[in-house]
């Protein structure tokens, strides 16, 4: 039964927890067995367990965290809300830094499609995240508008390498010119610029004159394929 697997990958993340060995060697099959079930309790555990191997062996799990962060995207409403939890903790707790793509991940919680996954979300980006970083709105506004919209290719090529070098994951972008899609995008910007003082939103108004209307004016900027940024 599935109940018993998913008991089974936790007790044998606790006996990782005891061997380092025994961790490296089971990480590859974690990771598998994550990506393949189709039971949501098995990647539920399977998360968690990682999670708490990241807490022990943070280099070995270090690399592998945007697999992790690709959890927000599950299906199962119960292993996003968890792996928001998770997430935090590891942030708060300082075994995983701030990079563009898990804010992103976080931001898309704000318009997930189930209520308790969107209040979680918009709790931790309010207080507990907000008062750990009180500059990721101010940071990664223009690199979220670019990745929410499919433009990546479009962002800061530096902060985006840099990004992807430490923390890989699949963003979904939300583009189109629906208007639920619009809506959802307005939702993530409101709540961002929410959390700025005016001097920040200030120099967000130059840093959208540079890397958004300026190459864009300039033809450096092809909207052909998605005809907006907004």
């Amino acid at each position: 039964p599935q109940s018993i697997q998913a008991h089974c990958w936790a007790s044998l993340g606790k006996f990782c927890l005891q061997n380092e060995e025994l961790a490296k060697r089971c990480m590859p099959l974690f990771f598998k067995e994550m990506n393949s079930t189709k039971a949501s309790a098995i990647r539920n555990n399977i998360m968690l367990v990682l999670a708490d191997l990241c807490m022990q062996y943070t280099s070995l799990v270090d690399s592998h965290i945007g697999m992790i962060a690709d959890c927000f995207d599950d299906p199962s409403e119960v292993v996003r809300r968890q792996t928001l939890i998770v997430l935090a903790s590891l942030l708060q707790q300082d075994f995983l830094k701030w990079r563009g793509p898990i804010f992103h991940c976080f931001l898309l919680s704000l318009v997930d499609s189930n209520a308790s996954v969107r209040s979680l979300g918009k709790f931790l980006l309010s207080t507990t995240l907000s008062r750990k970083s009180s500059m990721l709105a101010h940071n990664h506004l223009v690199q979220t508008i670019f990745s929410l919209n499919g433009q990546d290719k479009a962002a800061n090529l530096s902060l985006k390498l840099e990004e992807q070098a430490i923390v890989g994951t699949t963003l979904k972008s939300i583009k189109g010119s629906a208007k639920e899609i619009r809506d959802k995008r307005s939702i993530i910007y409101h709540h961002l610029l929410h959390q700025m003082s005016p001097e920040h939103k200030f120099t967000i108004a130059a840093k959208l004159c540079e890397d958004c209307i300026t190459p864009f004016v300039e033809g450096k900027l092809d909207l052909t394929d998605d005809g907006e940024i907004s």
